[in-house]
């Protein structure tokens, strides 16, 4: 506010100078041409007696000397810097009052981002500002809101990440402490059975940390990455081989093409398929489309997020969809090297 008014205070006193400059010589020219007869008859000296009149003789005025023009030049000068300075006062007060209001306008919005952002850093995560108008003010408020938007969307899923995380570690420790304990206590045989269930166990766990390990490196920047030309019939061949005996009497289908430029690999298999809405969601880690599966009958739900991360590391895309036939159908495309 003081910043306008002094800027509009300087603005009027340097417009004031130059009109009194400007008004004061054009006039004083003016007073200083001669005074014809013609001129003189319409003065108010020449057309009556009273002070100063010399009486009907028609000589020059007294008014009309050196010393008269000198006295009015004098007193134009004063009117002009009076009228000037009450221009000036005035407008002084309209710069103030427009200064005051445009203030008013533009410290509310930034009291309330800065108290906002107070509360904010004082732990309460709902703050968000108003993001009322079109100004710069309400473009902040915006980028705020949409980044403490983003932090708590982060700190949602890092919370949800723990939860599910400490839910897949409690079932494999948990049968882990019962199986020793009942060894301890007697109640169960040690026996090459027993030993070969709490192996089991342990090899969840290890894959578990193994998951999420390379999970967390690969979306963090941490995972080096060697890359190098593949044959993709080949390795496609090798590795449904070796699933092969998992599948039991199950049918997953596998299928690979190129286009474009594009090598397209298609696994579906003859399950339920996967539901529109939940198709992205399959590749959130520990999701899982049926609640009720344990991480023994369906995992731990970290595969599909592993796929996406790797995948996009690629520079590739990966896509889950339900096949027209029937079953869930997930489609991975990678760039072919030159």
């Amino acid at each position: 506010m003081l910043v306008v008014t002094l800027v509009a205070l300087a603005a009027v006193t340097i417009t004031a100078l130059l009109s009194v400059q400007v008004a004061t010589r054009r006039v004083g020219r003016l007073l200083d041409m001669p005074v014809t007869t013609q001129d003189a008859s319409h003065t108010p000296a020449a057309r009556g007696t009273g002070p100063g009149m010399m009486g009907g003789s028609g000589a020059t005025p007294a008014g009309a000397g050196p010393a008269f023009a000198e006295a009015r030049r004098q007193a134009l000068r004063s009117d002009l810097w009076r009228a000037n300075l009450q221009a000036a006062g005035i407008a002084l007060l309209v710069a103030a009052a427009v200064a005051a209001a445009l203030s008013a306008r533009l410290s509310g919005p930034l009291r309330n981002l800065t108290a906002v952002t107070n509360r904010y850093a004082a732990g309460e995560r709902a703050a968000r500002a108003r993001e009322g108008g079109r100004n710069e003010v309400a473009e902040v408020a915006q980028a705020f809101n949409r980044m403490a938007d983003s932090l708590q969307r982060e700190e949602d899923e890092q919370q949800r990440l723990i939860a599910d995380i400490a839910h897949e570690l409690r079932t494999p420790l948990t049968v882990l402490k019962g199986e020793l304990e009942a060894l301890e206590d007697g109640l169960l045989e040690a026996e090459p059975a027993t030993y070969r269930r709490l192996g089991e166990e342990v090899t969840l766990l290890e894959r578990l940390v193994q998951d999420l390990r390379l999970l967390t490196m690969a979306e963090s920047g941490e995972l080096t990455l060697h890359r190098r030309p593949v044959d993709l019939a080949v390795l496609v061949r090798e590795v449904t081989a070796s699933f092969a005996p998992h599948a039991g009497g199950s049918r997953v289908d596998v299928t690979l093409r190129t286009d474009a430029g594009t090598a397209e690999l298609g696994v579906r298999d003859r399950g339920p398929g996967i539901p529109e809405e939940e198709r992205e969601r399959v590749f959130q880690r520990f999701y899982r489309l049926d609640r009720a599966r344990s991480r023994a009958t369906g995992g731990s739900g970290l595969g599909l997020a592993i796929v996406r991360t790797l995948v996009e590391l690629h520079e590739g895309s990966v896509a889950a969809a339900s096949h027209p036939e029937g079953g869930a159908l997930l489609v991975v495309r990678l760039p072919l090297s030159a």
